[in-house]
């Protein structure tokens, strides 16, 4: 998207600058400038929304942090949450992440 707002910006700048400009020229303007408003009001909803993810993201590590309590297991000698078993005993990192 910012090489598209990149190559707007530039070809609005060339028209702007043009002594010889006409009536088409100031119509591309305009949509040129519409464009680019149209690209930076995207780049903007994308920000918020990966923004949100994060936030939602570290509130859930962190839930799912506050209810695992780091255990030393008497028999094994581990530490981490009680095994289960039939289950892994794998960080639950990569299991978020294969999600």
């Amino acid at each position: 998207m910012t090489a598209l707002e990149n190559d707007a910006v530039a070809a609005f700048d060339a028209l702007r600058d043009d002594p010889e400009l006409t009536g088409d020229g100031l119509v591309r303007l305009r949509e040129l400038a519409g464009f680019v408003r149209q690209v930076r009001a995207r780049e903007g909803e994308i920000l918020a929304a990966a923004a949100q993810v994060a936030a939602e993201f570290g509130d859930l590590a962190g839930q799912f942090t506050a209810t695992t309590k780091t255990k030393v297991s008497a028999t094994t000698g581990m530490t981490g949450p009680p095994h289960r078993p039939g289950m892994s005993r794998r960080p639950c990192v990569l299991l978020l992440a294969a999600a």
